[in-house]
């Protein structure tokens, strides 16, 4: 090897090698309590269980990915090659979600240099020798929205969206979907609303957008932030600002970000992520007990927690439906139900396909409460929850996931905060613990096992006498506590860096293998480990009920 070479391959060891430094850091994060580098801030047993409303039983689940990209924008891949791909794996919902801004190739990924039966309109001036673009409100309407039709045609059982991975003022890209029959709407809301394309640049016009579309496209939009700790630059403000502002259409966020495949998880680089890393595979939201996303549920925030795949290429993720997936409830086969079903809070996320069914319900003398309900509750009562699941035999890395333990994770309710306080600012719930960690091999079976699915399993527990409104919220996964480099004692994710650092402090100095023979080769070891890594650390995250304590009557 050369000196350069050598020198290469020691920028390229250092920079993996500082994640030894982060992964440090975010295991004593992680021991001390979310802070943040931001600022401070299937069916039911009958008889057993009271419904007031058909659609809690009246339905089924659908899996979903909201958000993946093509050559459209800056994916590696045709349009129809992915929507293909995500059918193939299984999906039954799947919106094209693709970058704000203006593009160069077409959804076959040919040049629109190279289409001289396409009339650019408006999009930037390439300059000499550079290739032209144009802007994503011409290719929404013009090529985005006939290819969705042609996949419709191709698979008819299935349901396909249009959607804008949008670059608010102000903050991280955020997922966009209208529920329109024509791509007018959401290229109207691109043309209008995206920095990368209008003349935007502060938080009110991020609030401005949200309102347009609640104001036009209420029940039939979505705005989830994708990947919101990635860049640093999306707010715990922000989420509560946009929350306030519509709360029927900012009514969660993509917790567990895509690239899942990748030796840096998520693509999280820890300079800049919020929390520095991910903790199995989902971000710093989300993941610590206690952090954002419970201080938003302590509010009664109905704030809702999705994933996605955000496709873009093999190298570091996987297609749409291999490995992440949205389980949402719908009461009909439209998109209308499954906004309906999002806004509902009725909805899961799982990684690898560690359960494809889950029922999850709180019930207090015969009445009961499913995902993202409210149970109404007496001081002192004990309701007893019950978690149902399935698992697949197999998962398309050939392996049969089974879940290994399960956290019941419980959480108060605290003042609903209000902007220029420091409430505002807050990114935590000092009120949420882990009430009760579960076993796997404490349930019972239901059901036996089918032809692709293994037996339909049950957990019941008695849940600690209620003092005071709060929340409930399920995860579960394949790990017991305590696995190395996956959980604590008590179940929990570690982070995922310190894995990497591990992985890289044995195969440069500890394994006794070759050294690699160039930054390319352990490029592309780092990828083959992430790979593995991701099929090995399996979870789901269940969204919450919560539950109110009222006077007897």
């Amino acid at each position: 090897m050369n000196r350069t070479g050598r020198f290469t391959l020691r920028r390229t060891l250092a920079f993996l090698l500082f994640f030894v430094g982060i992964g440090v850091a975010a295991a004593m994060l992680a021991a001390d309590g979310p802070r943040s580098s931001a600022p401070d801030g299937f069916g039911p047993d009958a008889g057993m269980l009271t419904v007031s409303d058909s659609s809690d039983t009246d339905g089924r689940w659908v899996t979903a990915d909201l958000h993946m990209h093509t050559c459209l924008t800056d994916g590696d891949h045709p349009f129809h090659e992915v929507k293909d791909r995500a059918v193939g794996f299984g999906l039954d919902v799947i919106a094209n979600s693709e970058h704000g801004g203006a593009y160069t190739r077409d959804e076959n990924c040919i040049p629109w240099d190279d289409r001289a039966d396409v009339e650019v309109l408006g999009g930037p001036p390439g300059g000499a020798g550079e290739p032209s673009t144009m802007w994503r409100w011409q290719s929404l309407e013009e090529h985005a929205w006939p290819q969705l039709e042609a996949a419709r045609t191709r698979h008819p059982d299935r349901l396909f969206a249009l959607g804008l991975e949008w670059n608010p003022p102000g903050a991280d890209h955020v997922s966009v979907g209208i529920v329109r029959d024509g791509p007018e709407a959401i290229a109207t809301f691109a043309r209008q609303f995206d920095r990368r394309i209008a003349d935007l640049d502060g938080p009110e016009d991020a609030l401005r957008a949200i309102r347009w579309l609640d104001q036009h496209h209420r029940g039939r939009a979505w705005v989830l932030p994708a990947h919101p700790e990635r860049s640093g630059s999306t707010r715990v403000e922000d989420l509560r600002a946009w929350n306030d502002a519509a709360p029927d259409v900012a009514f969660g966020f993509e917790g567990a970000p895509g690239a899942q495949s990748a030796p840096i998880r998520g693509g999280f680089r820890p300079e800049r992520a919020m929390g520095g890393t991910t903790w199995g595979g989902v971000g710093f939201m989300a993941a610590p007990v206690g952090g954002i996303w419970d201080a938003l549920l302590g509010e009664g925030r109905e704030f809702w927690l999705f994933a996605s795949s955000d496709f873009h290429r093999q190298t570091g993720a996987f297609w749409p439906g291999e490995y992440t997936r949205t389980h949402i409830w719908v009461t009909d086969h439209t998109l209308e139900a499954v906004v309906a079903g999002m806004r509902s809070g009725r909805a899961f996320i799982t990684h690898g396909h560690l359960v494809d069914e889950l029922e999850i319900r709180v019930v207090h003398e015969g009445v009961g409460a499913y995902l993202g309900g409210t149970i109404r509750v007496p001081a002192g009562a004990t309701p007893e929850l019950i978690i149902r699941w399935r698992s697949p035999l197999e998962n398309p890395a050939g392996d049969a996931p089974e879940v290994a333990a399960v956290q019941v994770i419980r959480g108060d309710r605290t003042a609903r905060a209000h902007p220029n306080t420091p409430a505002w600012s807050s990114t935590r719930n000092p009120t949420t613990r882990i009430e009760t960690l579960l076993r796997a091999s404490e349930a019972r079976e239901v059901e036996p096992a089918t032809e692709a699915k293994g037996p339909l399993l049950e957990l019941r527990v008695e849940l600690e006498p209620i003092s005071s409104s709060g929340y409930l919220r399920v995860r579960g996964t394949n790990h017991e506590p305590d696995t190395p480099l996956h959980t604590d004692p008590d179940g929990s994710p570690l982070p995922d860096a310190v894995a990497l650092s591990h992985w890289m402090l044995d195969r440069i100095f500890l394994g006794g293998s070759p050294p690699p023979a160039s930054p390319e080769a352990l490029l592309a070891e780092a990828f083959r480990w992430g790979e593995e890594r991701a099929w090995s650390d399996l979870w789901f995250y269940a969204n919450p009920i919560f539950m109110d304590v009222v006077e007897d009557e």
